[in-house]
């Protein structure tokens, strides 16, 4: 597994809130935002079905509308 970097724009005020969350909770601000996003795949695949590998190969890193009713 690739490790990548990603930048978030977010309002102050929810940045401090997501801070004193994951302070709450014992973690690095970088962990809890992890577990949010797999939390986030988790539930989309439950409704959707599970998300393939196969279908990144087109898509270059972007999601597009085409895509976007495209079989999971």
């Amino acid at each position: 597994m690739t490790i990548k970097c990603l930048t978030v724009r977010i309002e102050e005020s929810e940045l401090r809130k997501i801070r004193f969350v994951s302070d709450y909770d014992g973690r690095f601000l970088n962990r809890q935002i992890l577990i949010l996003i797999r939390k986030n795949i988790m539930v989309f695949e439950a409704e959707h079905d599970k998300i393939s590998e196969a279908i990144f190969t087109d898509m270059n890193g972007k999601s597009s509308a085409k895509n976007k009713n495209r079989t999971l």
